[in-house]
């Protein structure tokens, strides 16, 4: 039941963000990029979540939430589209996001019965995991940063144009798939850990840590963020 969570929660990650692209940008070659990337998450989600129906009836709940995500997230972005004659403002989409996943937050971390002996939350192995999701999120989004420090002196972009362009959006699209569900996993935890460390002293070092990896998580994102803006305005 613990890895079935985990499943629907990085799965939720990863779908919301592909969700908010979607919904926000035109389509185009880097929209066709990302749906290829969803359908396959997708796809592989949709199947364990049908495995676990069948298998276990009791966890017949969490496994139709697990399967309907990923259908929704890549039906409605059409329709939203279509029916507002073209991409969302990302401004309002932004706040949308936010008012809607802090109250979210707010309803799910208010179930004081999730915080018991057998609540989700106060279960080890879903604190670990959810540990070891932040810390995959911060390695996978420093690893090309640092190799890409290490190796500037041998390695370098292409002299061509199309080919760096070509290259310059697998990179945008990498960071877009990390750099998404670190984000929202990373504001969830700075609501989940203080609570965790009031309402689960067995688990305090687990949250102290979560909390620890979310604040460097979003100190990354900042950073990446304002060389961004710098690299948009200064491309020289």
């Amino acid at each position: 039941m613990i890895v079935l969570r985990l499943v629907f929660l990085a799965q939720l990650l990863v779908m919301l963000s592909g969700w908010t692209i979607l919904v926000a940008t035109p389509v185009d070659f880097h929209t066709l990029a990302l749906m290829f990337y969803l359908v396959i998450i997708a796809a592989v989600v949709l199947v364990y979540a049908l495995w676990q129906a069948i298998r276990h009836p009791a966890r017949r709940r969490w496994a139709v939430a697990t399967a309907a995500t990923p259908l929704l997230c890549l039906t409605t972005p059409f329709f939203l589209v279509w029916l507002n004659g073209g991409p969302i403002h990302p401004a309002v989409l932004v706040g949308l996001v936010i008012v809607s996943g802090v109250v979210a937050c707010f309803i799910l971390l208010a179930r004081s019965e999730q915080w018991r002996d057998d609540g989700m939350f106060a279960k080890h192995h879903f604190n670990v995991g959810f540990l070891a999701t932040l810390v995959a999120l911060l390695v996978l989004y420093w690893i090309p940063i640092i190799g890409w420090l290490y190796a500037q002196d041998t390695v370098s972009l292409p002299r061509d144009i199309r080919e760096r362009d070509q290259i310059l959006r697998v990179v945008g699209i990498y960071y877009a798939s990390v750099a998404g569900p670190a984000l929202l996993l990373s504001l969830f935890t700075v609501l989940y850990a203080p609570i965790g460390l009031a309402r689960n002293p067995r688990g305090r070092i687990i949250h102290a840590g979560q909390l620890l990896i979310a604040l460097l998580a979003l100190a990354s994102l900042a950073v990446g963020a304002f060389a961004l803006g710098v690299a948009m305005i200064n491309p020289g």
